[in-house]
């Protein structure tokens, strides 16, 4: 799918979508999962333009923006969370709800939604989720999102 295409999926969320609510400020930017010597965060900054690589550099990445938590997969799409809501449960804590898409957006009224926590403390994100069985990933800040192609 590539950048450009995300940011059209992106955009086609806020047109059709008003009830939504953003994840807190404090959440958003481009996050790794732990790794002492950050390589994959140095290649992402290191990149001559982020966006000429259709997203490569972005592998493995958590992408938080005002819309998405989006985990890059491999092969470079990988899922996305849509956010319904979010609800600061604590000053490091927050719930979210979302519904989620394979290497595509969700389809809000088919694919239904499931609470997300995330909490920050000391600079380390950590994701919970429980839907079958728990699941949590830690995930370290790399930058500040890229601004995006159409200048927004």
């Amino acid at each position: 799918m590539g950048m450009i295409g995300s940011w059209l999926l992106l955009a086609a969320v806020a047109a059709a979508d008003t009830q939504w609510q953003p994840p807190p400020a404090e959440l958003r930017g481009v996050w790794f999962q732990q790794d002492p010597e950050q390589l994959q965060c140095q290649r992402l900054l290191q990149a001559r333009g982020r966006w000429e690589h259709e997203g490569s550099v972005l592998i493995g990445a958590l992408w938080i923006d005002d819309r998405v938590l989006h985990n890059w997969a491999d092969y470079g799409e990988g899922d996305i969370h849509q956010v319904v809501r979010s609800v600061q449960v604590s000053p490091t804590q927050w719930q979210l709800e979302v519904s989620v898409g394979i290497d595509t957006l969700p389809d809000l009224e088919q694919d239904g939604s499931f609470p997300l926590w995330l909490s920050l403390a000391d600079g380390v994100l950590v994701w919970h989720e429980q839907t079958g069985q728990r699941y949590t990933r830690t995930w370290q800040r790399c930058s500040d999102l890229p601004p995006r192609p159409d200048g927004n």
